[in-house]
């Protein structure tokens, strides 16, 4: 018994406490909790659990080695434990403690503290699929589209607008298990994702469409939308990238992807190997771990890269600098990345099943092209920018078009679109224009009256993070 108090005191200061508890906790509790509704996002203590698996297996052997009795290692492990685990819960199942592989010590039901594990967010451990578990895997999308990222900005700020009125202070990266944008939509992505050395947001939705409302003439002038300059543009880029560049480094400064506070996946298009090029942030598991980082102003340069606007983005992951991308924006195959972003959170999750996908829309076109107008139209007229780009405008829409069909047609998927006609608003994604920026707060404002029930229901979801088994009582039923 002497040992006993030398171990104990190596645990404190090692943190065993925490970690074991951890462990335990999901051996043991979180059937419990699955019944009482409580969900916590999943990321958060999947490493504590992984560390306290061995420490759990090491103090085991160290306290046999010592010639320690079963009783007393069963003492001193519920002491550990018992101390931050509550009385007065159910015994586990023997089902429950096996699907985990070898039983742990066997605790006492006086020793469980489910209250005070469930609310340390530890039963929702990935990448393991529960027996019971309702887990939402959750996920946000944002297209591209320029100047008219102030819509799903808008979208975002009355999400938090929502949420923080229920007493949810989270910041918005830890309530999706995914974050993917496009163009505009990256910068968006890229800066819910970004958070402080204190956990805090460093940008918080309505930073974000202050950011389009302030400063978007630094990124499109409006002088440079003239007759004369459109007309340049078949020639050349419409704007330099140095403005675009200066506001990134100033927005980003030397983040990288892998420091993003959640999962990401920003679209690009690599014109020199002519194939999709997508910069992402994933756990650091097998062959991930090898996973090429990237400033986040780097990234959100090369997504945004929309030719005839800006120049392609010729940039290196970190630490590769003889390594050389030539990347142009991702919109011309993703401009509405919902579809990628699932299919790379079935890789990250591969034992969930149920997902919530938030799809928010830059606007869609009000008119479409006439037989008459365009039945002698060449290569000219499709790629005016004058009429809108007309063949950028009609792949962009046929493919958001089928991104929308395929994933509200999934049983697994609950897919959320927000998007909603520009009624009026001038389509071009640079006009910067104190009057169409007013055009699109006004059509902000009716969109989040149209989609009422959804963004509520949204709302509701992320905060009990499960999966609504009555979908329509959360307002979020299939499109």
């Amino acid at each position: 018994m002497k040992v006993a108090p030398q171990i104990i005191n190596v645990a404190l200061r090692s943190g065993f406490l925490r970690k074991l508890a951890a462990a335990y906790a999901k051996r043991y509790a979180f059937q419990h909790y699955v019944e009482r509704d409580h969900g916590y996002t999943p990321n958060i203590w999947y490493e504590r659990y992984v560390i306290a698996a061995n420490l759990i297996e090491t103090l085991e052997r160290a306290l046999t080695n010592r010639n320690i009795s079963a009783s007393v290692r069963k003492k001193l492990i519920d002491l550990l434990v018992g101390r931050i685990l509550l009385k007065n819960t159910q015994s586990p199942s023997q089902d429950s403690i096996t699907e985990f592989g070898q039983n742990p010590p066997v605790l006492s039901p006086s020793a469980l503290d489910a209250e005070r594990v469930g609310k340390a967010k530890a039963f929702h451990i990935y990448p393991e699929k529960k027996r019971g578990v309702c887990k939402m895997v959750s996920i946000l999308a944002i297209d591209g589209g320029g100047i008219r990222g102030l819509l799903p900005a808008r979208i975002l700020q009355e999400i938090q607008r929502r949420m923080g009125s229920s007493g949810d202070r989270e910041p918005l990266a830890r309530h999706f298990d995914l974050i993917a944008g496009t163009s505009t939509g990256s910068l968006i992505a890229l800066g819910t994702a970004l958070l402080d050395r204190e956990g805090t947001e460093r940008y918080t939705a309505s930073d974000i469409v202050d950011l389009y409302l302030r400063r978007g003439k630094e990124i499109f002038p409006p002088a440079l939308r003239s007759t004369v300059h459109t007309a340049v543009q078949a020639f050349h880029n419409k704007y330099a990238a140095a403005g675009l560049e200066r506001l990134l480094r100033e927005l980003f400064g030397d983040a990288s992807l892998k420091s993003a506070a959640t999962n990401l996946l920003i679209t690009s298009f690599d014109t020199e190997a002519m194939e999709p090029h997508c910069m992402k942030r994933r756990p650091p598991r097998g062959k991930w771990a090898s996973d090429f980082d990237y400033y986040m102003r780097d990234a959100a340069r090369a997504s945004a890269a929309a030719p005839t606007y800006f120049p392609p983005a010729h940039i290196s992951p970190i630490g590769n600098p003889h390594l050389k991308f030539s990347l142009i924006d991702g919109g011309v195959f993703a401009n509405n990345p919902s579809g990628l972003a699932y299919v790379e959170s079935t890789k990250i999750f591969p034992a969930e099943n149920d997902f919530l996908i938030l799809s928010l829309g830059t606007g869609k076109e009000h008119h479409g092209y006439r037989y008459d107008d365009i039945h002698s139209w060449g290569y000219v007229e499709w790629i005016n920018p004058a009429k809108g780009f007309p063949l950028g405008a009609i792949a962009s829409a046929g493919q958001g078009e089928m991104t929308n069909h395929q994933l509200s047609r999934l049983e697994s998927v609950r897919y959320v679109r927000i998007d909603t006609s520009l009624r009026g608003c001038e389509a071009p994604i640079d006009d910067s224009s104190r009057r169409n920026l007013d055009c699109l707060n006004r059509i902000a404002d009716t969109m989040i009256e149209e989609h009422d029930e959804q963004i509520d229901g949204v709302c509701r979801a992320l905060v009990s993070r499960r999966f609504p088994v009555n979908a329509d009582e959360y307002g979020i039923a299939a499109r």
